[in-house]
């Protein structure tokens, strides 16, 4: 019905469609009722994503990384991505399907989170990727050399063994 302020009232008939009659009247002749059917579309499907640190890389040496946080909406399209790294404090961005972002310094396994919103509020759940930051250098022992024991000069030329070591702490040594 056309209230005093001139907005129409109206009431849900199912997802989406509402009913609404227009009642017009002068004060003289009698009104003139209208009902109208209007769809709307009611978006209250979160957006789905997911996330991957580095390209999918095992390891990185570097806090700064970059993520493909590629998600799809099926109604009101996506308008922003929030990202943390301890899925407590986030950051939240205008939504782009690759993100530049930098992980909590300190070596070790990391986790990045990721949530997407679309143009209606709706939040989808969580997603996470995690990566190894192995910042720390391999220490290694400087070469020795030394002729192999039984080993003959022939053809000018001699057999060397030349030995060293080496150690990481983190990732190990490839």
């Amino acid at each position: 019905s056309l209230a005093a302020d001139g907005m129409l009232a109206g009431t849900p008939t199912a997802a989406g469609s509402f009913a609404f009659t227009l009642r017009a009247s002068n004060g003289i002749a009698p009104s003139l009722d209208e009902a109208l059917a209007i769809e709307i579309a009611v978006d209250s499907i979160p957006p789905t994503g997911t996330i991957s640190i580095a390209s999918g890389a095992t390891y990185t040496r570097t806090t700064a990384v970059s993520l493909a946080t590629a998600a799809t909406d099926g109604g009101s399209g996506l308008s922003q991505l929030a990202l943390s790294n301890d899925g407590v404090a986030w950051t939240t961005r205008p939504y782009a399907p690759s993100q530049s972002w930098t992980l909590a310094s300190s070596d070790g396994t990391k986790a990045v989170h990721a949530k997407w919103r679309d143009q209606a509020g709706n939040w989808s759940g969580v997603k996470t990727d995690t990566i190894v930051l192995d910042t720390t250098v391999p220490t290694v022992t400087a070469p020795r050399r030394g002729f192999l024991a039984g080993t003959a000069l022939g053809s000018g030329a001699i057999q060397l063994r030349v030995p060293w070591s080496g150690a990481d702490t983190g990732t190990g040594i490839d």
